[in-house]
């Protein structure tokens, strides 16, 4: 499946911590504009990353099965468990609709 390699290739590029990851996931990720200025971001905004990776990284640590960080991540989880079988169609519209290259073989 072309999903999967493209996720091993990000996966690996990452690993090495290639200096062209942001090319590779612009390309693979065809939904991925960065502004030219990326040092220019708010502190804000590198601060809400730095929270979001210190969930993460808890959640790892812990060795929990479920890690949800974000608003939409919470109102999918919350939306799946409560129609089960509505949110794998709805899930099903949203990726086949997706522009992204990776779900380009979707069907």
């Amino acid at each position: 499946m072309k999903f999967f390699a493209e996720l091993e290739r990000l996966h690996k590029a990452a690993r090495a911590e290639s200096p062209d990851i942001k090319s590779l996931v612009r390309e693979i990720v065809t939904t991925y504009h960065p502004t030219d200025n990326e040092e220019d971001k708010s502190a804000e905004h590198m601060e809400a990353l730095k929270k979001a990776a210190e969930k993460i990284t808890r959640k790892i640590l812990k060795q929990k099965v479920r890690g949800l960080i974000g608003r939409d991540a919470k109102f999918m989880d919350k939306f799946s468990r409560l129609f089960p079988a509505l949110s794998v169609k709805w899930y099903e519209i949203k990726v086949k609709h997706s522009k992204a290259k990776l779900f380009e073989n979707v069907k």
